[in-house]
């Protein structure tokens, strides 16, 4: 079996988006499967520019940028793993431009007047072959703890799973990096003891995923949970004048 994570941040592998890869890299490592990693960040990738080109007869499903950037590589190395996540911070609500460029590509790879009907009923065209019934699992990193922040994100991986035929094994919403210092800083983790049980449900989905097994509902709250010692903050959250007095008292903290 080969996992291949992509990871959208800018940041490349010293974000925390990386960091929290690497706990479900070694979850997969125990059950003794390839994992690889690939940062966009050191890659070249040119956005599509709605040429069409890769539509027309002489240039059917080839892209004009093939062989100019990195992107049928990566591509390449997409098709042939078993599992596939997409992994990425949140920029203005939703994934990187990053990912969503190099995903854009992808209109390259099938032909866009070839009606087909995915397994989930959704009319859509051609998609490519190698890349459907794929295990595929969504990572979102976010700092802010409101719900919303991570919303369109995960309706645009659930919904690139329905139209790209992938088994969709749920995304993990992973707030409060930058309470625990990014993973950088041991001291801010004891702090925060919750972040312990965050990274051993990551190895846990790791190794439930090279296993061949299906994730747990379960095992995906767990891994996006809060990490602050307080009950029923997400309910506290919903009254306005307690997001103001946690936003001025964060602010002081900051600013001190």
């Amino acid at each position: 079996m080969k996992i291949l994570a992509i990871n959208g941040s800018h940041r490349g592998g010293n974000g925390f988006t990386s960091f929290l890869l690497e706990k479900i890299k070694s979850g997969a490592a125990r059950a003794g499967v390839q994992f690889e990693t690939n940062n966009l960040a050191d890659y070249k990738i040119s956005r599509c520019i709605a040429c069409s080109k890769c539509q027309s007869a002489g240039h059917l499903k080839k892209c004009i940028f093939d062989g100019k950037d990195d992107v049928a590589t990566i591509m390449g190395r997409i098709e042939d793993a078993d599992v596939l996540i997409l992994a990425s911070p949140v920029y203005v609500f939703n994934i990187s431009s990053l990912l969503k460029t190099l995903l854009e590509r992808y209109y390259s790879s099938g032909t866009s007047n070839k009606l087909e009907v995915t397994r989930s009923g959704l009319m859509f065209h051609e998609v490519n072959d190698r890349l459907k019934n794929k295990k595929f699992l969504g990572l979102i990193v976010s700092n802010n703890m409101e719900e919303a922040t991570t919303e369109a994100s995960e309706v645009f991986f659930r919904n690139f799973a329905r139209f790209m035929d992938l088994d969709y094994l749920g995304t993990i919403k992973r707030p409060n990096g930058k309470l625990v210092s990014y993973g950088k800083d041991a001291g801010k983790e004891e702090q925060y003891p919750l972040i312990k049980g965050v990274y051993q449900e990551l190895e846990k989905i790791g190794f439930e995923i090279a296993s061949g097994n299906r994730i747990k509902r379960s095992s995906i709250a767990k891994a996006s949970r809060l990490i602050l010692p307080v009950p029923f903050l997400r309910q506290l959250l919903r009254i306005t004048f307690i997001k103001r007095k946690i936003a001025a008292e964060a602010a002081n903290r900051y600013f001190s």
